[in-house]
């Protein structure tokens, strides 16, 4: 059925096995299609969930191109003032974001919250009904413009939004803010922020309380727990606790070698770390040792025409 192959393809997402996550949203798209039609809310979240999966594997023109023909079926089918019809925007405004569309991105975002501003100003029985759905998506949005705002430099609105959005989260849910997932989101970026401004011991909390919660819902292997677990190696590597960055960075290494597999992206980046860790040690020898490895992988399965081979044969 279309629900049981969308949540069996949200655990891939969630895992990181981002080939077998396309191939069964495709399959939970034409199972929505023949379910409830090509004009139902469930095939136009699932046709969102395809462009993200897309976005993953680095195909954002495509991804750009699906979502804004959704959006346009989705104005026609159910009109604007919808969450299926804002959850579109803000994932075309994120799409935007990352091709570097900054201005059209910020323009998404603020509709978006306009929309949701407008449905609340209703209270009628839809807002009622989706009261949470709204808070949630409001939350996502808001979360985009902090992360738009840091790629462009404007750090200090970026914080003073995160720092706002936590106060607004924790006062929403009460003790239920730590099961929430764009909590998480919200103290990893702001640590994020932290870390740029060498403030680390500001950073450390947040990483750890984010880190706690992506390992209890998605296990060790999961994306948002190992770019997590990278971010606090930094912290101890920058607050003269070399060798917890190191644990941190070799336990992180087998959860991706075991899980995407070593000739992966992420595998290669923590060779990376682990290699510039050395280096800042003096640890020459074994710093080599990293990046010959992770060139052999880049090398075979990404060339030498990309970015982060270039990266690798500077350090090296």
């Amino acid at each position: 059925s279309w629900e049981s192959t969308s949540k069996i393809a949200a655990q891939a997402f969630h895992t990181g096995t981002y080939d077998l996550a396309l191939q069964l949203s495709l399959q939970a798209l034409s199972l929505a299609k023949q379910e409830f039609g090509p004009h139902h809310i469930n095939y136009f979240t699932t046709v969102g969930e395809v462009a993200t999966i897309l976005k993953k594997k680095g195909q954002y023109t495509e991804a750009q191109k699906i979502e804004e023909e959704n959006l346009l079926e989705i104005d026609r089918a159910l009109g604007s003032e919808n969450l299926t019809y804002i959850t579109a925007l803000k994932n075309l405004g994120n799409t935007l974001l990352e091709l570097g569309e900054y201005q059209q991105a910020e323009e998404r975002y603020n509709r978006a919250n306009g929309l949701i501003s407008k449905v609340i100003s209703k209270k009628d029985e839809y807002y009622n009904t989706h009261v949470l759905n709204l808070f949630h998506t409001y939350m996502a949005v808001s979360i985009q413009l902090g992360v738009m705002y840091q790629r462009m430099g404007r750090i200090g609105e970026a914080k003073s939004l995160y720092i706002n959005l936590i106060g607004f989260c924790k006062n929403y849910l009460g003790n239920d803010h730590a099961e929430y997932s764009l909590y998480a989101v919200l103290i990893n970026n702001l640590a994020n922020i932290y870390i740029d401004a060498q403030e680390y011991e500001n950073a450390e909390p947040y990483l750890i309380e984010s880190r706690s919660m992506y390992e209890r819902w998605y296990g060790t292997t999961s994306p948002y727990f190992l770019q997590t677990t990278t971010n606090l190696a930094t912290v101890y590597k920058n607050t003269q606790r070399a060798s917890d960055a190191e644990e941190l960075l070799n336990e992180t290494l087998a959860a991706v070698g075991n899980t995407q597999g070593k000739g992966s992206a992420d595998y290669i980046h923590v060779l990376n770390n682990l290699a510039e860790l050395c280096i800042n040690q003096e640890r020459y020898s074994a710093s080599e040792g990293y990046l010959v490895e992770a060139l052999q992988w880049q090398d075979r399965y990404f060339g030498k025409n990309h970015p982060m081979y270039k990266i690798l044969v500077h350090n090296l």
